[in-house]
């Protein structure tokens, strides 16, 4: 009976302490992207920003990225945040969605979130079969980042004028969690 009690107190002990542990310092095991996202994310950035050499801005474009299932269909969407370079203005960065089809990656939509402020929310309403997303958005009237709802309108989502009043439950993209990646040592 004791042995029993001891060998659970160590095991919570070890877990607890294993949670303790700050989220950089965590080890992640996150897989290197998928070749076909790299160059589905290279196609859109590339189709976005005709007029720029890719052998020039590749270098300073860094990702993270995550897998959802946004439209109930059990095949997960990739969402790819743009952390740092080009396709970054000076207030926002893009988080491009794409749906995978086979063993290809088809652009779906983009939201944005602020620039240094990257956090996005699965949320529990659902808006023409996909579920809405809540991202940290600055906008100027008022001058506030906070937290705003984008829905699916049936082909892409679209930012709406709804604000939530506290963080959402679901965060499923964030700067502190994930590997981040560039384009640099990539091949197309």
């Amino acid at each position: 009976m004791k042995r029993g009690l001891v060998s659970s107190i160590i095991i919570n002990l070890i877990f607890l302490c294993g949670n303790l542990i700050p989220a950089q310092a965590q080890k992640n095991t996150a897989n290197k992207p998928d070749p076909n996202l790299v160059n589905a994310i290279i196609q859109t950035i590339r189709t976005e920003f005709k007029d720029f050499d890719w052998n020039e801005i590749k270098k300073d474009i860094t990702y993270k990225y995550t897998e959802v299932d946004l439209d109930k269909d059990g095949i997960k969407e990739t969402l790819v945040s743009i952390q740092e370079g080009f396709p970054c203005n000076n207030r926002h960065c893009p988080v491009y969605i794409y749906q995978k089809k086979g063993k290809n990656y088809r652009f779906i939509s983009y939201i944005f979130t602020s620039r240094g402020e990257l956090e996005v929310a699965l949320l529990p309403n659902i808006n023409k079969g996909w579920f809405n997303i809540a991202a940290l958005v600055f906008t100027y009237e008022p001058r506030e980042i906070a937290w705003r709802v984008f829905k699916f309108d049936g082909s892409k989502y679209v930012i709406t004028s709804q604000k939530l009043n506290s963080t959402p439950k679901q965060i499923i993209l964030r700067d502190t969690s994930g590997s981040l990646f560039n384009f640099v040592n990539q091949k197309r």
